[in-house]
């Protein structure tokens, strides 16, 4: 059964002038014609497990233990074990510079890189064109419907599909775990990867988790019964459960060691979120209270349900490179999570593709995760695609939040946040920023675009 449980708190301010003209904006529902795309085979099993590391079992060089830092332990562990060892290879993880003897070179890499490992982050976005289609289907054998009376007494249950695009990351520093960087371009999907990469040849297998997710649905859900019909918004979260990891396999070029494809599975919690449309807008310009807006979460796991899982499969054509070249993440204007220093030379850039060393960078298209009931594109978050500039959505805060099973404060709300690139689609009048409160649950804050003309 679903159950959507919380209280509201609220925290308001005087709203901005435009929105009134934008609220009565027409939006069009969605419409839930089958996609051919569902009746696809089911993903393949997940990679192979991570094997053995060579240098370090830690996410970063010197973590010789694999606590995420490199500290006296790590030294202590390899005075610990001196000396030389056989057979080698295969290499003992406290042989950090993999000379087949643990000795004093390896403690000075540890000095040279003591500290907190920094988190390798994958940055991904998902596209909203209109024939790589990301889309959720309640009502199928894999995801439950929405039952009677979920959204008012009176609602029908709720199936068909709900076509969803990407909304950036940026300035939603409280969705992602410091000390990541707020100004993540267009990014709606970051992937962390719990190891290093240690093989700038071979193919390796790295467990990894999706730390942060915000997509929106492309239109509000129309939802049927008991009165005239109702528009209602649609986001996906993470959940505060986490869902584990997965893996990512990496397969190089056998002509060129910057590039290759690779497979990918990884589980995923989704918090969706829920907001009645007419009743944001009429928060937003204070003509209701924010505790006037009805909202529903469906918080995947807390419903006993299984995590879904996201794949890209290793036969599919998923490229990557190590190293983006300084003029092309320009002309791009491409957002990349540095990597450490040491780790330069095994990045991971998922979408992109060079044929051949120091050939030229480009986009095969977005890679697909396609399953019956769901389906995920995402591509680089790219900017400037091909350098072309386009505009971005933007939205002020309205100076409205809606708290759901949160504290008695929200977290502070940016002046202004930036959307996704448009065209194609117009922008929408109303953007949530769905921030988690530091002692659980969630804060709405309803931001509005400054203008009132579409992008």
């Amino acid at each position: 059964m679903f159950v959507s449980s919380f209280r509201l708190r609220h925290s308001t301010i005087a709203g901005a002038a435009c929105l009134a003209a934008a609220a009565i904006l027409v939006v069009n529902p969605i419409t839930f014609a089958v996609d051919e795309a569902s009746s696809l085979p089911t993903s393949t099993e997940a990679p192979q497990s991570a094997p053995a590391r060579g240098v370090g079992l830690g996410p970063c060089p010197g973590d010789a233990n694999g606590d995420g830092t490199v500290s006296f332990a790590d030294i202590f562990d390899i005075i610990g074990n001196f000396g030389p060892y056989a057979p080698c290879p295969p290499h003992d993880p406290l042989d950090l510079n993999q000379n087949c003897n643990i000795d004093f070179a390896d403690i000075l890499l540890v000095i040279a890189n003591f500290g907190p490992c920094p988190a390798l982050l994958d940055a991904w976005a998902t596209p909203d064109d209109t024939v790589n289609i990301t889309f959720f289907e309640f009502g199928t054998p894999e995801h439950p419907a929405l039952p009677a009376d979920y959204f008012y007494p009176g609602s029908d249950p709720f199936t068909g599909q709900v076509s969803l695009y990407g909304e950036p990351l940026s300035g939603q520093v409280e969705l992602l775990a410091p000390p990541l960087n707020p100004f993540t371009g267009i990014t709606d999907t970051v992937v962390e990867r719990k190891a290093q990469f240690l093989d700038p040849i071979g193919p390796e297998v790295v467990p990894i988790e999706i730390v942060a997710l915000n997509l929106r649905s492309a239109d509000p859900i129309d939802v049927s019964g008991g009165e005239p019909d109702q528009l209602w918004e649609m986001y996906v979260t993470l959940s505060d459960v986490p869902a584990g990891q997965g893996n990512l396999q990496t397969n190089p070029s056998p002509i060129n060691p910057n590039s290759g494809t690779f497979g990918a599975s990884v589980p995923i919690n989704p918090l969706f979120v829920f907001a009645r449309s007419d009743e944001l807008q009429q928060a937003a310009v204070g003509l209701i209270p924010p505790e006037g807006v009805q909202v529903r979460l469906l918080d995947w796991p807390l419903e006993g349900l299984t995590p879904l899982n996201v794949s890209f499969e290793p036969t599919s054509f998923n490229p990557y490179v190590r190293q983006v070249d300084p003029p092309y993440q320009a002309f791009n204007d491409l957002f990349i999570f540095p990597n450490p220093p040491l780790l330069q030379s095994l990045g991971f850039v998922p979408g992109l593709f060079q044929e051949e060393p120091g050939g030229e960078l480009f986009k095969p298209g977005p890679m697909k995760h396609v399953t019956p009931g769901e389906a995920h594109y995402v591509a680089p978050p790219n900017n400037k695609p091909g350098g072309q500039q386009f505009n971005r959505c933007e939205y002020i805060y309205s100076g409205v939040s809606i708290l759901v099973n949160c504290g008695p404060v929200c977290p502070p709300a940016p002046p202004l946040v930036k959307g996704r690139l448009c065209p194609p689609l117009p922008c929408r009048p109303i953007l949530l920023r769905i921030v988690r409160c530091a002692g659980g649950g969630i804060c709405i804050q309803i931001y509005h675009m400054p203008v009132c003309v579409p992008c």
